[in-house]
């Protein structure tokens, strides 16, 4: 199941970027590879935040573990 959704997700994507490529109209396609940049660059800031949130939670826990054995 999740190889069927990374090949699912590789496949949109070449898809989309063909389709980008194929584009005559230059103001168009910088206009979509911009919207993609941004949305990339959001997901990046979204999975670098809820890493350090994690990252925090894992911190807390050991921190408590070792005050509780004390």
């Amino acid at each position: 199941m999740f190889g069927q959704f990374w090949f699912s997700t590789w496949f949109k994507a070449i898809h989309a970027a063909r389709f980008i490529m194929h584009l005559r109209h230059v103001k168009v396609k910088k206009a979509l590879l911009g919207i993609i940049l941004l949305f990339d660059i959001v997901t990046l800031g979204n999975n670098v935040v809820k890493n350090l949130e994690a990252l925090h939670v894992i911190e807390q826990s050991y921190l408590q573990m070792n005050k509780t054995s004390e």
